[in-house]
């Protein structure tokens, strides 16, 4: 217990070996009592068994780096530790193992750092950018969105690197093999670009990698069906391509990496992102999120008098609702250490003295001891606000890896489920989700076209023949000119209703467990002019043959059933004997699709 004693400095390793530090998981807490920082007054019997280190490590390291914790709201700090974990930072290697790595080009420290940052070597790390920020009102920001000037982005600031990595690997002994598929002899071409690939299967150093590259070339044997006339299943082995494609927000990547070994192929790509509309930053320590809503040119974005020119601008609607005056404390100890001033020796707290030592400072300075200052308007050279004076400074600023680009989402054609709807997410091609509240705002205003634009023909129209007179599904094939009603029997009443393809499953699957369903029908389309109204043919396959040949006799006349063509020879059957989906095999820990609405629970 006097272990503490022994040396005036220890290491923290050397604390833990000791059993002077411990971790105490969250089970472990159940059975201990903790005391919320060590007082000299503290009773010697009290029924204490731990001591914790500091009073703003309870929520986590990333917490006790925040500058004024003590002056903001409580739940900003839970916010702010999330929104660094999935912020871009500096100084990563090359080599770090992940699928996905967001790296910051021109990375900053901030000017102020608490003295856990400082023991963590935050001061070395790079992690932020420090703008001129000013709290002011202007005509195209909101509360939740921020102006940008349009040379700061391109001086470099939020500038990142996203290196992403693609990999397959094999067994050497299987039946895959690497390699640029040949659309004459292998089967399952998809539409993507096959160019870029080498021999190897996979692109050269320094290739631009465009949305619809095939980024790692492979093919897998099959064992196709062949039907022969006497019905015998025959196997063939053929090639099946099973390439990985780019992801569809691949575009400018340049490949900086490639490994071809015996049974695994990875190739990296790197891409420069720039900051943009729809973005989203935060401030560094007080989780005050933000989306870029403009980027306006440096000359109409206003300036000090001294000329020097305001990066970003802040609704002043903001700090009031967000209960953050951690900010504005944090942009006047940054003035002072802008001017040569020290900082505190641990601002986690802003007590009294701390903001009268600041205010000595700026008024040594010459600068209002509040920070503030007036600004010149960039668009008509006159004072903003009629002289007031508005807060400027710098502040650190953090880049959010939720970028607009991920979000942006489309779709022209790709593959649909069993219920012909497009499959979910940017992952599988899918098409985008109307939820919900779209669908309601869309009510609300009426947009009856557009709903059904949206929820029918985008999605999976299908036109059925139902009988006015019944309502039951009637049976119509325009190419035969077949129109019965089943029930009824009165086919004139027959009419098409557009609908869509999963509410007609359902229809069909109720009718499957003897629940008939019958539709009251207001407005029907009529029967196009090729089916004659009132027709009673019927399929012979369904109603019986009027010519009495036998099954194998209509074979012989129409062509076998593997015999799409009536050419007299077997066709194909290119579907594989097993039809489970493909596994790549990839290292992909990418959250773009996983965490699409992780932003929301730090919204207010």
């Amino acid at each position: 217990e006097n272990a503490h004693r022994k040396r005036p400095w220890m290491s923290l390793q050397t604390l833990i070996t000791e059993g002077v530090v411990e971790y105490v998981s969250s089970m472990e807490e159940y059975n201990t009592d903790v005391c919320i920082g060590f007082q000299k007054d503290t009773p010697k019997d009290a029924p204490i068994t731990h001591y914790e280190v500091s009073k703003y490590s309870l929520l986590g390291v990333i917490t006790s780096t925040l500058v004024g914790i003590n002056s903001n709201q409580g739940p900003r700090s839970s916010y702010q530790g999330t929104m660094t974990r999935n912020s871009a930072i500096g100084g990563i290697d090359e080599h770090f193992g992940q699928s996905e790595v967001t790296s910051l080009v021109y990375g900053q420290h901030p000017l102020v750092q608490t003295r856990a940052a400082r023991e963590f070597g935050m001061h070395d790390m790079p992690t932020c950018f420090n703008p001129i920020v000013a709290i002011a009102p202007h005509k195209l920001s909101q509360e939740d969105g921020v102006v940008v000037s349009k040379s700061m982005i391109e001086r470099g600031a939020g500038m990142c690197i996203v290196r992403r990595t693609y990999m397959v690997r094999f067994e050497p002994n299987s039946d895959e093999e690497f390699g640029k598929p040949d659309p004459k002899t292998t089967l399952g071409i998809s539409d993507g670009n096959y160019e870029k690939l080498t021999a190897q299967g996979v692109p050269e150093m320094g290739t631009t990698i465009e949305p619809g590259d095939v980024i790692i070339g492979r093919t897998k044997l099959r064992k196709v069906r062949r039907r022969s006339r006497t019905g015998e299943t025959k196997f063939a082995k053929k090639r099946q391509d099973v390439s990985m494609q780019c992801k569809s927000d691949e575009k400018g990547g340049l490949v900086t990496d490639v490994v071809a070994l015996p049974g695994i192929r990875k190739v990296t790509v790197s891409r420069i992102v720039n900051l943009e509309i729809g973005d989203k930053i935060d401030t560094a320590h007080h989780g005050q999120k933000a989306t870029i809503g403009a980027i306006v040119p440096q000359e109409n974005m206003p300036r000090l008098p001294d000329g020097t020119p305001v990066d970003i601008i802040i609704s002043p609607e903001g700090s009031p609702s967000r209960m953050t005056q951690g900010q504005i404390r944090e942009l006047l100890s940054s003035i002072a250490r802008a001017h040569g001033a020290e900082c505190a020796e641990d601002p986690q707290e802003y007590g009294t003295s701390e903001l009268k030592r600041v205010e000595q400072i700026l008024r040594k300075q010459r600068l209002t001891p509040n920070g503030t200052s007036v600004l010149i308007d960039g668009t008509t050279g006159e004072l903003m606000g009629d002289g007031e004076h508005f807060t400027v400074g710098p502040l650190p600023y953090i880049v959010l890896n939720y970028r607009s680009s991920k979000k942006t989402h489309y779709r022209v054609e790709g593959p649909v489920t069993e219920t012909r709807q497009p499959t979910e997410g940017r992952r599988n091609r899918g098409g985008p989700r109307q939820g919900t509240l779209a669908i309601g705002a869309l009510v609300g205003h009426g947009s009856s076209l557009l709903i059904d634009s949206v929820m029918r023909k985008s999605s999976d129209a299908f036109d059925v023949y139902y009988c006015i007179q019944c309502g039951t599904q009637a049976r119509v094939n325009e190419e035969i000119e077949l129109v019965s009603c089943t029930r009824c029997g009165d086919a004139s009443n027959v009419r098409r209703v557009p609908m869509t393809f999963s509410t007609h499953m359902m229809l069909n699957e109720m009718a499957s467990v003897n629940v008939t369903p019958t539709l009251t029908l207001r407005d029907a389309v009529d029967l196009s002019p090729g089916v004659v109204a009132g027709s009673k043919r019927v399929r012979s396959d369904m109603m019986g043959d009027d010519t009495g040949a036998e099954p194998d006799a209509k074979r012989a006349r129409y062509g076998s059933d593997d015999d799409d063509n009536n050419d007299g020879d077997d066709d194909y059957d290119d579907t594989p004997e097993d039809e489970d989906m493909i596994d790549n095999d990839v290292i992909d820990n990418d959250e773009d699709d996983e965490d699409e609405d992780e932003d929301d629970t730090m919204d207010d």
